[in-house]
Order: structure tokens, then sequence, then C-alpha cells
């Protein structure tokens, strides 16, 4: 495989990798839109609702104090922190922010959940791939 307006030849397993299935029902969602259809979302993890005003205003305060780099892979502390102690208050769980992880979505906390508690060569039901969103 060459590209035409660089020259670069691009490896042949290219050929093979698609969209995941996820991200053809939204672009096709959003294609839908585009001609002006309603079309109710239930995919992908998309939120059905409005951002609340005090995350939009704590994003914001973020942005005014620089904090744009990386987090910490498990989170900042102050979110494990309140994690935590929603666990305790409302489920009853025993649980400090050590214990607390934050991932950036459902497929990666599965997947972070799976390879924790799997021995490397038992096989599960349910094995997520290394790739996200899932095919």
């Amino acid at each position: 495989m060459m590209t035409k307006k660089t020259g670069l030849k691009l490896a042949k397993r290219l050929d093979e990798v698609g969209f995941s299935d996820i991200v053809q029902i939204r672009n096709k969602v959003l294609e839908l839109r585009a001609s002006g259809q309603t079309v109710h979302s239930f995919h992908g993890g998309e939120p059905f609702f409005d951002t609340p005003e005090p995350i939009k205003y704590a994003m914001m305060k973020a942005l005014v104090e620089n904090k744009t780099r990386y987090a910490p892979s498990s989170g900042i502390e102050p979110l494990r922190t309140a994690l935590a102690k929603k666990l305790q208050t409302k489920n009853h769980i025993d649980a400090s922010a050590d214990d607390v992880i934050v991932t950036a979505g459902g497929a990666h906390a599965l997947h972070v959940a799976f390879q924790a508690v799997e021995a490397p060569l038992e096989q599960t039901a349910a094995q997520p791939g290394r790739r996200w969103p899932a095919r």
C-alpha cells in the first residue's frame, strides 16, 4: 500500500484495520443528525444529559489554574479521596484513596480489573481485548 500524496509505504496490516462497531454506529448517528433527523443515543458511553454546571465551572477553573498536564495514572488525589469517601458513606465500603483508581472509561476499567485478578494463562468468559473501543 502506498499513499499518493507522500509516497510513504504503509504497512499491509493496515488493510485489515477498520472502525470498531461502536465507532461505525456513532458515525451513522452523526450523519443522521447532520441530515436533520432526531436520534436518541444509547451508544459509546455518550452521556444522555448536559454536563452539570458545577462540573463546567470546575473545568473552567482548572484551565485558568493551568491544570492541563497529565494526571497521575491512578487519578488525582482529591478525586480518589472524594470517591473513597462516597464508598464509605453511601456504599458502606471501607476504602481509602489508596484503594481507588480512576480510569479513562468503562472499557479501560474492565481491562484493568481483569488484568488484576486473572492468572496469565487462565481463560475467562469475558476477556477484553487490548484496544478501545472493543470490536
